[in-house]
């Protein structure tokens, strides 16, 4: 404990020093103080900028060709995310299509995709593409299958949609 506290006030004073020896003038021994063109301290959201929406894979490089054998298709986790709320997520293949936001449209079959309801006001949700794939997609071959998402309109109202291809090869 005493450990915890001694280091906690020496890199405080540390902290302290640092950052007042920046304004000190070392040739006349002064204290300047800063002016507001001198110095700013900014804060900023990583996130600010980047209000589309993401998809990354969690247990798989989903920028690789992902293969696997017909019918037995392992877990393909996606984690999606966004800085606003989904209001479009959708999954496509080969004219299947899984509704997994809640748009006021039909929402049939979003178990496919490892949900028990749709996602209404969210900021991320995890997907498992494996039960899709596996009653889906019944030939072998080479697919792509389309995450469609979106989380904010364009000028005219309409939804901005990303298409997120992820390449699958049933073997």
């Amino acid at each position: 404990m005493m450990k915890s506290i001694t280091f906690l006030i020496v890199t405080s004073m540390i902290g302290i020093l640092s950052f007042n020896a920046y304004f000190i003038n070392t040739h006349s021994n002064t204290f300047n103080k800063p002016d507001s063109e001198e110095f700013a301290m900014t804060y900023f959201d990583e996130h600010e900028d980047n209000t589309l929406p993401e998809v990354k894979g969690l247990n798989i490089d989903i920028a690789e060709t992902i293969v696997g054998k017909k019918g037995h298709f392992d877990n393909i986790f996606l984690k999606i995310t966004s800085a606003n709320n989904l209001q479009v997520l959708d999954i496509k293949c080969n004219g299947h299509v899984v509704r997994a936001a809640d748009d006021g449209e039909s929402i049939e079959k979003i178990d496919l995709v490892g949900l028990s309801f749709p996602i209404e006001k969210q900021k991320s949700v995890i997907i498992n593409l494996k039960k899709f794939i596996n009653t889906q997609l019944t030939e072998t071959g080479t697919y792509t299958v389309h995450v469609q998402l979106s989380s904010q309109n364009d000028i005219n109202g309409l939804p901005q949609v990303i298409d997120k291809e992820i390449y699958i090869r049933l073997i």
